[in-house]
């Protein structure tokens, strides 16, 4: 079954055999990241190992719901992450302001109103994460 469908999969100018695929799929599975599947095949094959992106494009056309779900995963870990540091980049801005000279405090206290706005968005359901974590690490 894996083998038919990624036979069906295989295009002219894919360079990469079935069993490389089957075994790429099969690591995707055991591992539950792209990202861990493709070290691995770099390690056993490192002369004709796929990357990340064939990995994720054979393993979505072979199971596009679970592929949509990991998707699904990636996005809460990630939401996640941007919240944990940006709450502690927001305590050190907030404390920041009681050393800071007069003409300081409206810069760092208008940066850190806004992206705890952003962060309750993004908590939410809303906001632009990629905004959230751009703005926190540039604006020190």
């Amino acid at each position: 079954m894996l083998s038919e469908n990624l036979a069906v999969s295989t295009h002219r100018t894919d360079p990469y055999p079935l069993d490389i695929k089957a075994e790429a799929i099969a690591l995707v599975y055991e591992t539950g990241t792209f990202t861990q599947a493709g070290r691995i095949m770099a390690e056993r094959h490192p002369d004709r190992s796929p990357n990340f992106s064939n990995i994720a494009r054979w393993f979505k056309q072979l199971d596009p719901e679970r592929w949509k779900e990991m998707g699904e995963e990636r996005e809460e870990t990630f939401k996640a992450g941007i919240m944990e540091v940006g709450v502690q980049a927001i305590s050190r801005l907030s404390g920041a302001l009681e050393t800071q000279s007069d003409a300081q405090v409206p810069i760092t206290s208008g940066i850190t109103i806004d992206k705890a706005l952003e962060l309750l968005k993004l908590q939410k359901g809303g906001g632009n994460q990629m905004n959230v974590q751009f703005n926190l690490v540039t604006h020190d």
